[in-house]
């Protein structure tokens, strides 16, 4: 599925296969980030994320990681890999569609952390409430993706 397809005419509770592994599409919210530019998460109802950023044409599908992430002198530890940083940015929800388990008007902190295979931890913080979220992520192509058959 194209970037325009995923962003425009996606509609909740719709599956598809990611990587071929199975996204069922619940959701999405529209982040706006202290620079202006826009990233659109995709919610899948087991907590991954299809992260959308239409401007830089890039799509990373993100799963749920259950343990504790913390970061150290730069980097993090990740199934045994090591993780350097890569990316920080602050950005707040300025629309949401569906079920997506965040609040409009909520603010973020994103800290991304890269292999050198490319793969990458992805940090993000609500300064409302305070919570953390880790997730586990690969950049994928609009040919990865495509509708459940």
């Amino acid at each position: 599925m194209t970037i325009e397809e995923l962003l425009h005419h996606l509609e909740p509770d719709t599956s598809l296969t990611v990587l071929n592994s199975p996204f069922f599409f619940t959701g999405k919210a529209r982040i706006v980030l202290d620079g202006g530019d826009t990233r659109v998460w995709l919610y899948g109802e087991d907590g991954d994320v299809l992260a959308v950023s239409p401007d830089a044409e890039e799509i990373v599908m993100f799963e749920a990681i259950d343990t504790d992430i913390e970061p150290q002198g730069g980097m993090v530890l990740y199934q045994g890999n090591e993780f350097e940083f890569s990316y920080e940015d602050n950005g707040a929800v300025t629309e949401t569609e569906g079920a997506v388990g965040i609040e409009e008007g909520d603010s973020y902190g994103i800290n991304d952390y890269e292999s050198d295979a490319g793969e990458i931890v992805r940090l993000i913080t609500n300064h409302n409430t305070g919570d953390q979220q880790a997730l586990f992520g690969k950049i994928v192509v609009e040919e990865d993706i495509l509708p459940a058959a």
